[in-house]
């Protein structure tokens, strides 16, 4: 039995935040604090073995803290948040019950609303649904949103266009429960705490630690986080699986696939063109800057991957009209100052929480706008599709966009020039022609629509 003993409130925590934030040391503080477990949320970290790639806390780091739902999966397997949702659930339970804190931990953020909320279709892995997935496994993404579109236009309106793993997502729920996935979202919708997202949430005494860095520090920090896992091995991991993968496939007269499973995540597709060298080409001039340029686009990349994080928790878990359990921002940037930011707030936190009393902490509170952010919103510029109006404002600010538009002012520009010269020689006004030019400028910022 845990620390927190047979008291009848023994909360959920939730530590949730961008990659290299330390969520998973305060997930083992925490849990040595208290007497808790953790539950890893890491869509990563299923994968058996390759511990440095998806970054796995090491025995020495767990002190001795029990961890659940690490290294599960095999490597060539494709993860499925409703089997990671039927797994922790007991665990959860089983903690809660036995008086031992369930501390959940992780950044693959829609792992923790699977747990927090009643938002996926109680289906798990299993021949069914691995034949459906393969079934369409060399079907272009633009026939399957075509047929989402046709069969449940609703669902289709909400995901991107080339989002194959959604859009399969949505036709495997038909597939197997003969109702649309809006139809099922509605059915939740209709639940008590129901909201846009679709069901209510499962715990009314959970609470989410927010861990928070400051942006140039934390870019830092995830650069040296990669140099490490290259000191630490890296490209050994990498280049061993690569090796046992393809004798394993070659024993069995299979075809090679880079796809699916682990091939796909950060770590591995930067290395993806270096590793197919020969070990002879690995070792010249282009060989040796192929592998600074995995190095380097890993770095940026993961980088990338926490920038989306953020935006994930701040468009999912701050949303108006969704019931939440209460945040607490953490800030974790200066790791000399962790236990008076960061540990000793977060056990506060929790203590109260245990006891009954008032929290000595502000929750932090909902951003974002309702029901548009969940639109899929189209720029004619560019000719791209994003969802969320938040997401196209980004769009709009990015250089990518505005290279387009002023190359478009630029060929307007020219254009009109080209017409006032020939104006001249016609004899015509420079006043008709200034305004038209005006005229002809302003369409520029008229071409976007949902």
């Amino acid at each position: 039995m845990g620390l927190v003993g047979s008291r009848s409130r023994n909360p959920l925590i939730i530590v949730m935040g961008a990659t290299g934030t330390g969520k998973s040391k305060l997930g083992i503080d925490l849990a040595h604090h208290f007497g808790g477990e953790v539950i890893s949320a890491d869509s990563m970290q299923v994968y058996r073995g390759l511990d440095i790639v998806t970054a796995k806390v090491t025995q020495e780091e767990m002190k001795g803290v029990t961890h659940h739902l690490l290294g599960y999966l095999d490597p060539l397997e494709e993860p499925i948040v409703s089997d990671f949702r039927n797994q922790a659930l007991p665990l959860i339970h089983r903690m809660k019950n036995s008086g031992t804190l369930p501390i959940v931990v992780g950044g693959t953020n829609y792992y923790i609303e699977s747990i927090l909320w009643r938002v996926l279709v109680g289906v798990s892995r299993d021949e069914q649904i691995d034949s459906f997935y393969r079934k369409f496994d060399s079907t272009p993404v633009e026939e399957l949103y075509a047929v989402l579109k046709e069969r449940d236009p609703e669902r289709a309106q909400t995901l991107h266009p080339r989002d194959r793993r959604k859009i399969l997502r949505s036709l495997s729920i038909l597939e197997t429960s003969n109702l649309t996935h809006t139809e099922v979202i509605e059915r939740q919708r209709s639940e008590e705490g129901g909201n846009q997202f679709g069901g209510g949430l499962r715990f009314k005494d959970a609470c989410i630690f927010w861990m928070q860095c400051d942006p140039d520090v934390l870019d830092l920090r995830l650069d040296q986080r990669v140099d490490q896992m290259m000191s630490n091995g890296l490209l050994k991991e990498l280049q061993d699986f690569h090796l046992q993968y393809n004798r394993e496939r070659l024993a069995h007269s299979g075809e090679a696939d880079y796809t699916h499973g682990i091939f796909q995540t950060i770590g591995f597709k930067e290395f993806h063109e270096y590793l197919m060298l020969d070990e002879h080409r690995k070792k010249t001039k282009k060989g040796k800057d192929l592998l600074v340029k995995s190095i380097k686009t890993m770095k940026f990349n993961t980088r990338k991957y926490a920038r989306h994080q953020l935006k994930w928790i701040r468009s999912r878990f701050l949303r108006p009209g969704r019931p939440a359990p209460p945040i607490f921002a953490l800030d974790a940037t200066d790791p000399d100052k962790w236990e008076e930011r960061v540990l000793k707030p977060a056990v506060q936190v929790v203590q109260a929480l245990i006891e009954g009393k008032d929290l000595p902490l502000t929750p932090v509170g909902p951003t974002g706008s309702p029901e548009v952010e969940r639109q899929v919103m189209y720029c004619e510029i560019c000719d791209v599709h994003m969802v969320g109006k938040s997401t196209l404002q980004v769009h709009l600010n990015s250089r990518r966009h505005k290279k387009r538009v002023l190359g478009i002012k630029r060929r307007e520009l020219l254009a009109t020039l080209g017409y006032i010269e020939n104006l001249k020689r016609n004899g015509a006004s420079k006043t008709e022609t200034a305004e038209d030019s005006e005229s002809d400028s302003d369409e520029v910022s008229m071409k976007f629509r949902l």
